[in-house]
């Protein structure tokens, strides 16, 4: 209940309990589509609250699609907090670059081997590497990636979670046209966090429309809204 482990289910049905326990997001996307959540449970303190998720997309002629996101979150008046934060983003995106956690403790020393001990291979293909000055870890969970790590924060002290990476698809095409689409999931607090999205087209692109009421201008595209549920927002655009 207080959500201070971390599970890999390769179990459908583990995996099912845990969504419905509220333990995960749940990735009911399509195809080449965009995703975008964030999470975070509270270890000490009274925890953090979010100000603002920004994402920054960029669209090549080729479909391809490279983002920027910034979350910020604030600490609460009543003290200090430590908090594990997970970013959601499509499974198989190539991370280029993560600033904003807190540097990792050190876990003492223990030879488990010599105590009986074995490795899961299991766990293996789902946790992967990253830059140790990212101080991140990056896994898979219900069918996305998920780049995590902690977040310390003193009494009212705001915090930037920034990262940069690439989608592992190119954009669906009909004709000329390509067919952007992004679900971004309503992240798990009372307040409703602000959002801001912001499409900007290579040379050779140009934005028709971005839905649900999006503003598009001198070919740049922009979207602000609460999340207060998730949202479906989709973009057309046309490649010479």
């Amino acid at each position: 209940e207080s959500h201070k482990a971390q599970f890999y289910f390769k179990d459908p049905k583990m995996n099912g309990y845990a969504v419905n326990s509220n333990w995960l997001i749940s990735s009911k996307i399509s195809e080449n589509e965009d995703a975008l959540g964030v999470a975070w449970a509270t270890f000490q303190g009274s925890g953090m609250s979010l100000e603002l998720i920004e994402s920054r997309n960029s669209i090549g002629k080729d479909g391809s699609v490279s983002e920027i996101l910034n979350v910020m979150a604030k600490q609460s008046e009543s003290g200090p907090s430590k908090n594990y934060f997970k970013i959601y983003i499509p499974k198989g995106s190539e991370v280029l670059k993560v600033s904003g956690f807190s540097q990792k403790e050190k876990t003492p020393e223990f030879d488990y081997f010599s105590k009986g001990f074995s490795a899961d291979p299991r766990i293996g293909q789902y946790v992967s590497a990253s830059d140790k000055s990212w101080n991140a870890d990056i896994f898979e969970e219900s069918g996305l990636t998920v780049v995590g790590g902690w977040i310390g924060a003193k009494s009212q002290e705001r915090k930037k979670i920034s990262l940069e990476y690439n989608l592992p698809f190119k954009l669906s095409r009909k004709g000329d046209y390509l067919i952007y689409k992004m679900k971004v999931f309503r992240p798990p607090q009372s307040e409703d966090a602000p959002f801001r999205f912001n499409l900007l087209p290579e040379d050779g692109v140009e934005i028709i429309s971005l839905d649900p009421n999006g503003f598009v201008s001198e070919n740049l595209g922009e979207y602000q809204g609460a999340l207060n549920s998730d949202i479906n927002l989709s973009a057309s655009l046309m490649a010479d």
